[in-house]
């Protein structure tokens, strides 16, 4: 990661649990997220009942461009018409994003390892595209 006081690069060994946890230490790949979001939506996780509380708006965040929800863990974003339901999380030096298009049943995520990256702005992007 980039130290913010000299712009050089360090490692963030000591910025974050050596073991993964709920509370951002997770550890995973893009295949396992595409196979969770596939399985919430086809009701192999929960049942349909628990499902749809599971993607429940709970909150409403403001936001200039579209209506932003927030539920259990899950966001919502809807422009248009068009829905996505993401997660993202991410400590020192590393992120992640993974989203659902329940129109098109597109899976898409990413990861970096260099800091937070314009996550929002790729949702919406991908969202103008995927529908």
């Amino acid at each position: 990661m980039q130290d913010d006081e000299t712009s050089d690069w360090r490692t963030n060994i000591y910025s974050l649990p050596i073991l993964g946890g709920s509370d951002g230490g997770l550890f995973t790949c893009a295949d396992d997220l595409d196979k969770l979001w596939r399985a919430v939506f086809s009701h192999k996780v929960l049942s349909e009942d628990m499902t749809a509380s599971f993607l429940k708006s709970y909150i409403t965040i403001d936001d200039d461009d579209g209506e932003e929800t927030y539920g259990l863990g899950v966001y919502h974003f809807k422009e248009n018409g068009k829905l996505v339901h993401f997660a993202v999380g991410g400590d020192s030096g590393v992120g992640f994003c993974t989203a659902y298009y329940p129109e098109t049943k597109v899976v898409a995520s990413c990861f970096v390892n260099t800091g937070w990256m314009g996550f929002y702005s790729l949702i919406g992007k991908l969202l103008d595209v995927l529908g």
